[in-house]
Protein backbone atom coordinates (compact mmCIF):
# COMPACT_ATOMS: atom_id res chain seq x y z
CA UNK A 1 0.00 0.00 0.00
CA UNK A 2 2.86 2.33 0.67
CA UNK A 3 4.80 1.97 -3.02
CA UNK A 4 0.91 2.40 -4.35
CA UNK A 5 0.37 5.68 -1.72
CA UNK A 6 3.98 6.89 -3.06
CA UNK A 7 3.02 6.10 -6.51
CA UNK A 8 0.00 8.04 -6.70
CA UNK A 9 2.07 11.18 -4.72
CA UNK A 10 4.50 10.78 -7.89
CA UNK A 11 1.53 11.30 -10.03
CA UNK A 12 -0.28 14.34 -8.61
CA UNK A 13 3.41 16.13 -8.50
CA UNK A 14 3.76 15.51 -11.92
CA UNK A 15 0.48 16.01 -13.21
CA UNK A 16 0.22 19.86 -10.96
CA UNK A 17 3.74 20.44 -13.08
CA UNK A 18 2.19 20.22 -16.33
CA UNK A 19 -0.90 21.62 -15.80
CA UNK A 20 -1.23 25.10 -15.32
CA UNK A 21 -4.26 27.41 -15.25
CA UNK A 22 -4.88 30.97 -14.39
CA UNK A 23 -8.08 29.57 -12.04
CA UNK A 24 -7.97 31.33 -8.64
CA UNK A 25 -6.44 28.78 -6.35
CA UNK A 26 -5.90 25.94 -8.31
CA UNK A 27 -1.88 26.31 -7.12
CA UNK A 28 -2.89 26.59 -3.30
CA UNK A 29 -5.35 23.24 -4.15
CA UNK A 30 -2.94 21.07 -5.56
CA UNK A 31 -0.53 22.14 -2.45
CA UNK A 32 -2.92 20.84 -0.49
CA UNK A 33 -3.17 17.91 -1.84
CA UNK A 34 0.43 17.03 -2.50
CA UNK A 35 0.62 18.14 1.16
CA UNK A 36 -1.79 15.48 2.19
CA UNK A 37 -0.51 12.34 -0.08
CA UNK A 38 3.25 13.04 1.68
CA UNK A 39 1.66 12.96 4.80
CA UNK A 40 -0.38 9.79 4.14
CA UNK A 41 3.28 8.15 2.46
CA UNK A 42 4.61 9.22 6.10
CA UNK A 43 2.25 8.29 8.71
CA UNK A 44 2.35 4.51 6.90
CA UNK A 45 5.99 4.70 6.55
CA UNK A 46 6.21 5.94 10.60
CA UNK A 47 3.43 3.04 11.61
CA UNK A 48 5.23 0.45 9.44
CA UNK A 49 8.62 1.47 11.36
CA UNK A 50 6.96 1.11 14.32
CA UNK A 51 5.70 -2.41 13.94
CA UNK A 52 8.81 -3.77 13.21
CA UNK A 53 10.78 -2.22 15.73
CA UNK A 54 8.67 -4.17 18.14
Amino acid sequence: MIARDQLELTTVKENAENFRTQEDGFDQMMRRKIGAYKRKVDVKNHILKELTNN
